[in-house]
């Protein structure tokens, strides 16, 4: 599967190069929003399939991250109402995850509603402009501004409340 747009060819080994240059960012989007790792995982390795067979869908190729991570994000909130409907067994309970680098600011961040902690984690951690952020969670700039402008409040209250 392949096509072209504006003389580059989109086929296999170029969308395998494409996933593979947003790997890290697509992971740290998974994990804002789901729990565990096997869960971003397979949240991660859905998207992929899923944009794979709909790479033809793809408009222009110069969105191919800000498309998938779209996909990654629907993923991830199917995940999660499909593990509200039946409970499961993890084995996170049975081998620890490994420990964040600063474990104040990551419960900092999972304290924060997902509706601020995407936007949050998809502008600071992952370096997306404010533009791109709102395009990736299909908001206007004006609401995406405004959710990372309060998750910073939230984490400075937070952190402020851990420094007394």
């Amino acid at each position: 599967m392949h096509f072209s747009k504006g003389g580059t060819i989109v086929d296999k080994s170029e969308f395998e190069a494409r996933i593979l240059a947003c790997t890290a960012r697509t992971y740290r989007i998974a994990k804002a929003i789901l729990a565990t790792d096997t869960d971003c995982e397979d949240a991660m390795q859905e998207a992929m399939v899923k944009a794979w067979s709909r790479l033809t869908q793809l408009q222009n190729p110069d969105y191919f991250e800000t498309w998938l991570c779209r996909i990654l994000i629907n993923e991830c909130k199917t995940l999660l109402r499909q593990r509200k409907r039946r409970p499961t067994c993890s084995l996170a309970e049975a081998i620890p995850a490994p420990e964040p680098s600063d474990p104040v600011l990551w419960e900092a961040l999972c304290a924060l509603e997902l509706k601020l902690r995407l936007p949050f984690t998809l502008h600071h951690a992952d370096g997306y402009s404010l533009v791109e952020t709102a395009r990736i969670l299909n908001l206007p700039t004006s609401t995406a501004k405004w959710r990372i402008h309060r998750a910073k409040q939230a984490l400075l209250a937070f952190l402020d409340k851990e420094d007394v």
